[in-house]
């Protein structure tokens, strides 16, 4: 396989729109071998569909061919207001809020083949004439060795559910102290009445939808900076919508008598579920409905088949007894060297735009 990429760029919406570059996207997703749910249609397009509506964003879709590969990559060239000084960054969908952007790959490349992808994509970039002043790619988990690439500070723990036989041998090989409270909390559970974990599913558009805004309003109580620009909840909204659709989005209650005690937010695809927002009644809290939701939705994902459960970004303590290991991400971040693109990069760290981690107001507090 030869180190020349053909590069594709896609830099308008009506075309990105067009049911045949949706057709082959959708085709790329399924003959990946690894393909992550950020990059999926409906997520993407949840995304793009909230941040059109309030920020100035034009596509820059890429397709990379090399003989047998295949490597698509959606970004945008997202144009700051003043407080960033007026700044031009190129980013992948869904970059503030999403954790994975790795680009879909099919074929089997190696590490080399990989870091020449990246090296002519930067180059590609600039030679399409996007006029852009920097570039900012986040949520990489396959490490590159070309300059600009840096490890970021956060990883992904994730439980790898093919270890196990089941949920019963999983649970069974867990520290004693969270087996003990796990068990203790459902005998206790059950004796305050009647507790499920409750899915919406695809046809349950309206009760999804009407869940939903009560979960925001407790998870906007819980961590109200992560809210403040609204564009988040509408982003949610259309991630349930369009997700439920697809079969992708997977929102869950964790029910005591039919009343909600605890809400979870995520996904489900390609045999791996992921843990994403979660948020509990604080009159619940002394029962921890946080840990028993986590509980049963690795009964629920045993159940489904799935090979992984992912706990996304974050090192919170409480992840430490169910996981099995991190997955290391990785970040790129490269300037225009132009004389105006430096000047309005150094206006720009002046005002120094709000750069939160991607996980911000995600955290879970499940024991509450």
């Amino acid at each position: 396989m030869g180190n020349n990429w053909e590069f594709s760029f896609y830099t308008d919406w009506r075309e990105i729109e067009e049911q045949d570059f949706l057709d082959r996207w959708i085709k790329i997703m399924h003959e990946a071998s690894s393909s992550h749910v950020f990059f999926h249609p409906s997520i993407a397009k949840a995304w793009v569909d909230a941040y059109r509506n309030k920020y100035d964003i034009d596509p820059v879709y890429v397709i990379a061919e090399n003989d047998n590969a295949v490597i698509f990559l959606p970004l945008v060239l997202w144009k700051k207001n003043i407080k960033s000084g007026y700044i031009k960054v190129v980013v992948p969908v869904g970059y503030d809020i999403y954790d994975y952007h790795d680009p879909i790959i099919v074929g089997d490349i190696d590490s080399l083949l990989y870091d020449s992808y990246w090296n002519e994509l930067i180059n590609a970039i600039r030679d399409a004439k996007i006029k852009y002043d920097r570039i900012e790619i986040n949520g990489g988990s396959r490490s590159v060795t070309c300059g600009g690439w840096k490890r970021e500070e956060e990883v992904c723990p994730y439980t790898n559910l093919g270890a196990f036989a089941d949920y019963v041998d999983f649970m069974d090989k867990r520290p004693v102290k969270l087996k003990r409270d796990i068990n203790r909390r459902f005998r206790r559970y059950a004796e305050l009445g009647d507790f499920e974990l409750y899915v919406y599913g695809k046809d349950q558009q309206k009760e999804a939808m009407d869940a939903l805004y009560g979960f925001l309003s407790v998870h906007r109580k819980r961590w109200p900076k992560s809210h403040e620009t609204g564009v988040s909840e509408v982003v949610y909204e259309l991630i349930l919508r369009y997700g439920l659709d697809s079969g992708v989005s997977h929102f869950s209650e964790l029910r005591m008598n039919q009343k909600a005690m605890s809400w979870h937010f995520g996904f489900r695809y390609n045999e791996r579920f992921y843990y994403y927002m979660q948020a509990y009644e604080e009159e619940y809290i002394k029962l921890s409905p946080g840990k028993i939701h986590l509980a049963l939705l690795y009964k629920d994902a045993f159940s489904a088949g799935d090979q992984i459960f992912d706990h996304l970004r974050g090192e919170e303590e409480y992840k430490d007894s169910w996981k099995s290991a991190d997955r290391t991400l990785y970040e790129y971040s490269s300037n225009n060297s132009g004389l105006v693109s430096s000047v309005k990069l150094m206006a720009s760290d002046v005002f120094r735009y709000s750069k939160e981690s991607v996980k911000s107001g995600r955290e879970v507090e499940c024991y509450g």
